[in-house]
């Protein structure tokens, strides 16, 4: 074997030798004679990290006829195990079709070739390789050799497939991210954008955006003064994270996006581009102004429960200082003997005693928790009724036009309190045009609110609702005072015009119905209050008036409670002025004692619910247990209304509120004293009467 290889370095230096003269002999440039030792030149070969094979190109098929250390190193093959054999016999089956069609092209034309592929190694797993053909020409430029370099490119091959399969997976992320992705200049240009940001702006693709988009800062931002502050701030620290702000969409409509990004610097530091992140938050912003609005009515709720607690027991006090005056007052007037200045100062307590009385009950409607004689009521009704009182008493540079689109408008509410409504919306209107004249427009409709509609406030439900917005073309409200509007209290009138109660109620009544109230103002233009109230499918009730009419005692003999001396003072003798017998106790303590000792002396009884030891209505509970049918009728100044539900003296109970008037007392007496005792096992609920 030694021998062949020995032979073989002779021949292959003989040939390169003469491949050098051929050379000198075409360029006609003289060379030098070179002598190469044959061994040493194998030796150089060995010493590569490649292998090195000559081919004798003078046979058909090329057979090896010279490898280096090398091949063995990277084939594991010897030279025996390869001398005199074909190169393609080295050539693995998983070598791709096209590269063995071309290495065995360029051993059969004896041509250059540099090719990858599959090599086969001695006992292990085929190998990448790199192969590089040259044929080495002799005399005539017929090839007598040709060399070959292989070089084992594993590793190489391995970090391609490596960075093939990351380019991949992160071309993925950036290709199917849900979140926009970019990069783009300092001066606002992109220079790439990912599918999920072309659409989010509206684009068919990302080319399609990169197009058309070439001034980020007015095409995409709302306010370009934020790409300004933006660019500040990444360029200044590096990176920006989770910026908020709205951007245009392609097709003009506005939404928010969250941002976050850094700057990418040359060597020098200078940013060359910004790459980022964006996420659509128009939902979560629309949820957090939902929200918020949520809150604030949450916080004006809890505002006017407390007020209204507070007002509730101021209210309850008043009432009885002013139940006995205006009582006393109206008993002296009875006297046809008071004339000339006294009547008239006596009159002029009884009027400003009358105020001081709408003004308690606009407090105790505030504070009032929960819903009191509440029928389905016609909302178009109490409208006529109430434009017809306006007509009467507004000034006519005031026009009022009412519109009823709706047949269906039942609400369970009390209608007291919805005709209060409607004429503090109508006299607040035509207070702000007082001075210009204008329009005043009551529209009632029917609609049907969705679950988004119904969601944006705290008490409404999705479903059917009655409408009513009443709008104005006064002077409008200030921004600034806008969200004071409905504060108790709270009044842009000058003083002795108004209480800053008006509104409060309207707001109050409304919600306590499971409705809303909606505001729209602008200055000089005019104001709009928008009302919801859930619509019913019961029949309405169609209330009774009754005559303003005194009715006459028949000398029946009562029995009156109550703790307040002036108001039991002035209860005796205006009930005797109209003939009744009276007897009076100032606790209900003795009240039980006296009834006891004689429960058929006694027509009916007259007590005051809040006392001390004994409420009112634990008394009637008593007296009822003494005599069954002996009616009770209970005054009380309190916001929240006692109960007699599960009594069964019910049917013999009323509840009258002060201050009293005396018209419906006198109605209410002559209706338990003239008719008969119902049995009481057929007792209902007790009947409230609202003074």
């Amino acid at each position: 074997m030694m021998m062949q290889r020995g032979e073989s370095e002779k021949a292959m230096n003989k040939d390169l030798m003469e491949a050098a003269n051929e050379t000198g002999r075409l360029t006609e440039q003289p060379l030098p004679q070179i002598s190469i030792n044959a061994s040493v030149l194998a030796s150089s070969l060995d010493c590569l990290d490649v292998g090195v094979l000559i081919c004798d190109a003078r046979s058909a098929d090329c057979p090896i006829i010279f490898v280096s250390k090398g091949f063995a190193v990277i084939t594991r093959y010897t030279e025996e195990d390869v001398l005199n054999k074909k190169l393609s016999s080295l050539l693995s089956p998983e070598t791709a079709p096209a590269a063995r069609l071309k290495i065995q092209q360029a051993f059969a034309q004896r041509t250059a070739c540099r090719e990858e592929f599959r090599c086969c190694r001695n006992g292990a797993a085929p190998i990448w390789c790199e192969l590089h053909l040259t044929p080495v020409p002799a005399l005539g430029d017929t090839p007598a050799h040709l060399i070959a370099l292989l070089i084992d490119i594993t590793q190489h091959k391995e970090r391609e497939a490596s960075l093939e399969d990351a380019r991949a997976r992160y071309g993925g992320i950036f290709e199917n991210a849900v979140e926009g992705i970019y990069q783009s200049t300092p001066d606002g240009h992109y220079l790439a954008v990912n599918p999920a940001l072309a659409r989010m702006y509206g684009y068919a693709s990302p080319a399609e955006l990169l197009e058309q988009v070439c001034d980020i800062g007015h095409q995409i931002y709302v306010d370009p003064s934020v790409r300004e502050g933006f660019r500040r701030e990444v360029e200044q620290s590096g990176e920006i994270r989770c910026l908020e702000y709205q951007v245009r969409h392609r097709d003009g409509h506005i939404f928010w996006i969250s941002e976050s990004a850094r700057a990418v610097r040359d060597a020098e530091g200078r940013p060359q581009y910004y790459e980022g992140f964006i996420e659509d938050i128009t939902q979560r912003k629309e949820a957090e102004g939902a929200r918020a609005r949520l809150e604030k009515q949450m916080i004006q709720a809890q505002k006017m429960e407390a007020i209204g607690t507070l007002a509730g027991g101021i209210a309850h006090d008043f009432n009885n200082i002013l139940c006995a005056m205006l009582g006393l007052t109206e008993l002296a007037l009875t006297n046809e003997q008071v004339t000339g200045p006294t009547r008239k100062n006596l009159e002029a307590v009884l009027k400003s005693g009358g105020r001081a009385q709408n003004l308690i009950r606009q407090i105790l409607t505030f504070s009032r928790r929960g819903e009191n004689e509440s029928s389905p009521i016609l909302v178009s009704v109490l409208l006529k009724e109430c434009v017809k009182l306006l007509n009467a008493s507004l000034p006519s540079s005031i026009h009022i036009s009412v519109t009823v689109e709706t047949n269906e408008d039942t609400v369970i509410a009390d209608p007291t309190e919805i005709h209060q409504v409607i004429m503090n919306l109508g006299t607040n209107a035509a207070h702000a045009m007082k001075h210009s004249g204008g329009r005043l427009e009551y529209t009632l409709r029917s609609v049907d609110l969705t679950q988004e509609q119904a969601s944006r406030h705290s008490l409404l439900h999705a479903g059917p609702h009655v409408y009513l917005a009443v709008r104005d073309t006064g002077h409008g409200i200030k921004r600034e005072i806008l969200e004071r509007i409905f504060d108790p209290f709270f009044t842009t009138k000058p003083a002795g015009e108004g209480t800053g109660l008006g509104l409060t109620l309207v707001q109050r009544i409304i919600t306590r119905y499971g409705g809303h109230v909606e505001l729209e103002s602008q200055e000089n233009l005019g104001t709009t209050f928008q009302i919801y109230l859930p619509r019913s499918t019961q029949p309405a009730i169609v209330p009774v008036t009754r005559k303003d009419v005194l009715l006459p005692g028949r000398r029946e003999h009562l029995l009156i409670v109550d703790d307040e001396i002036p108001i039991l003072d002035m209860l005796q003798q205006r009930l005797r002025q109209v003939g009744y017998r009276i007897t009076t106790r100032a606790d209900s303590t003795t009240a039980l004692e006296t009834f006891q000792a004689e429960p058929d002396k006694f027509d009916l009884v007259i007590t005051d619910n809040t006392m001390p030891c004994m409420q009112g209505a634990e008394l009637a509970e008593r007296l009822g247990h003494i005599r069954a049918n002996v009616p009770v009728i209970l005054i009380t100044g309190l916001n929240q209304l006692p109960t007699f539900a599960g009594s069964r003296f019910a049917s013999r109970r009323a509840i009258l509120r002060k201050p009293l008037d005396f018209v419906d007392l006198s109605h209410r007496l002559r209706e338990f004293l003239e008719s008969a005792a119902p049995p009481i096992e057929e007792a209902t609920a007790a009947r409230i009467v609202a003074a």
